[in-house]
This record gives structure tokens, C-alpha cells and sequence, in this order.
């Protein structure tokens, strides 16, 4: 079996959870002496207990005056209660610090640029940090309620 692209996957996610598909797009905020640049490298979508659940893996990138800083994260997206599609981000982690070297996670870098989405309850989900060797990075335990 094949795997899917990411442009795949995402049309999948927003055919399941109709309006995702624009909050994983590719975007660029320009501020005074550079700006961000966020991109999703990762994408799974899951239904359990009656939710539709997307998850994304996202990069984001802030260039300032030459240096740039890197940050990944996990981000969850389902419907709330009322009907609105909700988004929840855990944590964001530093990866390349623009300034100090010693500070990058080189436990981190470029080694999970995949998400994983697994089930744990009816309303409850595990999106994790995914490796290209299957393994799992930080992981988070998310409430659809």
C-alpha cells in the first residue's frame, strides 16, 4: 500500500470535517524585520464515540532580522458541542533557538515530522508527535468534550 500525500490527506480530512481543510493551509504573517511561516508536514483523521477528529503536525518558522527560530506542535480539530469546529494546541516546543545552539532539541529536529491520532475513550484522543520509523515523540491526551 501506497502512502498518501499530505494534499491527499488533508482533502480527506476536510471531506470528513468540512472547514478543517482551510485552517491546514500553508501560511505566511509578515511583521517588522521578517515573520512567521507556518507549515502542516503531517495529517491523520479518526472518528470514535460519534466525533470526527483531525489531527495535524505544524511547523512554525519565525524569521527576524536573519535568525530564525523554529517551533513544532500538535494540533487537534473536531466539533465542540454547539456545532463550531474547535481546535486545540497542547504545547508548542522550541526546537532551533535563533540565538543559542545549545539550546535546540537535536532530540527533536527533523525526526518527527508525522502525527498520530489514536483513540483512548469515546471522547477522549492521544495525538502524538510521530517519527518516519513509527515511533512516538511528545504525546498529548485530548478531551472532545
Amino acid at each position: 500500500m501506497t502512502e498518501k500525500k499530505l494534499e491527499e490527506k488533508i482533502a480527506e480530512a476536510e471531506e470528513h470535517l468540512p472547514g478543517v481543510g482551510d485552517r491546514l493551509k500553508s501560511e505566511f504573517i509578515k511583521t517588522i524585520g521578517g515573520g512567521y511561516q507556518f507549515d502542516v508536514t503531517g495529517v491523520e483523521y479518526l472518528e470514535t464515540g460519534g466525533h470526527k477528529v483531525v489531527a495535524a503536525k505544524w511547523q512554525q518558522e519565525c524569521f527576524a532580522y536573519g535568525r530564525s527560530e523554529i517551533a513544532e506542535f500538535v494540533a487537534a480539530y473536531f466539533l465542540s458541542d454547539e456545532g463550531e469546529l474547535k481546535v486545540v494546541v497542547p504545547e508548542k516546543i522550541k526546537v532551533k533557538d535563533p540565538r543559542y545552539f545549545h539550546r535546540d532539541r537535536k532530540d527533536l529536529i527533523d525526526k518527527f515530522p508525522d502525527v498520530s491520532l489514536e483513540s483512548l475513550a469515546e471522547d477522549q484522543v492521544e495525538v502524538a508527535w510521530l517519527g518516519k520509523d513509527g515511533k512516538k515523540g511528545p504525546s498529548y491526551v485530548v478531551d472532545l468534550k
